[in-house]
């Protein structure tokens, strides 16, 4: 079961495998640690007493060399969940990178120090388990399952603190990938620097031309036209120019709450930009494309539950999403059958909106 909204980036089958390998071999590291423990605790409690003894432990007393055969396949599952662990770390950073998001604080977790201090101290205290055959008195059978029980608690700590932090890590890894929006396309401005070109050295004129221009020379002003607008946007030719005073009823609109512009500058390329609520609209006008379409919702994006919305009438949408982790806004061209699966998108991210196509209550203009 994937964390990750409908139609979203997920992580490869390849990951998913090892990290469910990673899983299943620390659990079994897991029941072999309780195995060996609760053999450790039914041995000491028959040791010294004159009740007769299981089979089972008979034959673990009898055969102590097979008992520890136990402990050192736990140990053998416990090196490989380490070494599983690096490498799945590993991976599962340079999955984070490619998509530009923080590998460090993703998968950092305090299970896993909790993981490498525990593991640490079992092994320090199990450092008398080398030479078992020195235990032949029941006083030492009795100090050797003592440890062998308490080094088996902490490593048992310890891999249940790395499961925990693993399977967390492994849910952040989908919530981060399920909420990245790649980067909007900016188009290029018209107003790019030139590169510097240096002007001719000065020749001296004579003070007087050569030939003098003809008296009352008429001195003609070319006409001003208006710069056309952008290619390949329907209908922007019929929008009126944003003038003053539509951007005057864009700050009477905006100045109680946020509103959402709409900025279409191509064929498909369209940009959300934020119109802060009763503040000027300076920044918001220098940072729109000459030329563009332009057109601003006057119901703000919320944050709201997607269960039980109906959206207003209309054949296509200009859908808005908001990620809950970077705040990057999102178009999304949305229609009857694309509507489930924005739906879900919203469900998981910040706020959202639905603006049908050629909403009458927007105010819209073209760029001069």
């Amino acid at each position: 079961m994937s964390d990750s909204p409908p139609g979203s980036i997920r992580p490869s089958l390849a990951w998913e495998v090892g990290t469910g390998a990673l899983l299943l071999v620390t659990a079994g590291s897991g029941v072999l640690v309780v195995l060996s423990v609760a053999l450790g605790l039914a041995v000491q409690d028959y040791l010294g007493s004159d009740a007769d003894m299981s089979p089972l432990l008979t034959w673990l007393y009898e055969n102590p060399d097979r008992a520890y055969g136990i402990d050192a396949l736990g140990l053998l599952l416990t090196f490989a969940s380490i070494v599983g662990f690096f490498v799945w770390r590993y991976r599962t950073r340079a999955l984070l990178r490619r998509y530009g998001l923080d590998p460090v604080s993703l998968t950092r977790h305090p299970g896993v120090v909790t993981w490498g201090v525990a593991t640490f101290m079992a092994y320090c205290c199990a450092g008398g388990l080398v030479e078992p055959g020195t235990y032949d008195s029941v006083d030492g059978m009795v100090d050797l399952l003592q440890i062998v029980v308490f080094s088996g608690v902490l490593r048992l700590v310890g891999l249940a603190g790395l499961m925990i932090a693993v399977w967390q890590i492994r849910r952040r890894v989908h919530l981060s990938l399920g909420a990245y929006f790649p980067p909007a396309f900016t188009p290029p401005s018209p107003y790019a620097a030139t590169p510097y070109t240096a002007l001719p050295p000065y020749t001296a004129t004579p003070p007087y031309p050569a030939t003098p221009p003809p008296p009352y020379a008429a001195v003609t002003t070319p006409p001003v036209t208006p710069p056309a607008p952008a290619d390949g946007i329907p209908g922007i030719g019929d929008l009126p120019v944003a003038d003053d005073d539509f951007w005057h009823r864009v700050r009477q609109a905006a100045a109680d709450t946020e509103l959402a512009l709409l900025e279409t500058s191509g064929p498909g390329l369209h940009r959300w930009v934020l119109i802060p609520a009763g503040r000027e609209l300076d920044a918001v006008r220098a940072s729109l494309a000459p030329g563009a379409a332009i057109t601003v919702f006057t119901e703000p994006p919320v944050r709201r539950e997607t269960n039980g919305y109906r959206p207003p009438e209309a054949a296509e949408y200009h859908g808005l999403l908001e990620s809950a982790v970077t705040g990057a806004l999102r178009h999304q061209s949305v229609g009857p059958r694309s509507l489930l699966s924005f739906l879900d998108r919203a469900e998981t991210g910040g706020r959202w909106a639905l603006y049908p196509v050629g909403d009458p209550n927007a105010l819209a203009a073209r760029l001069p």
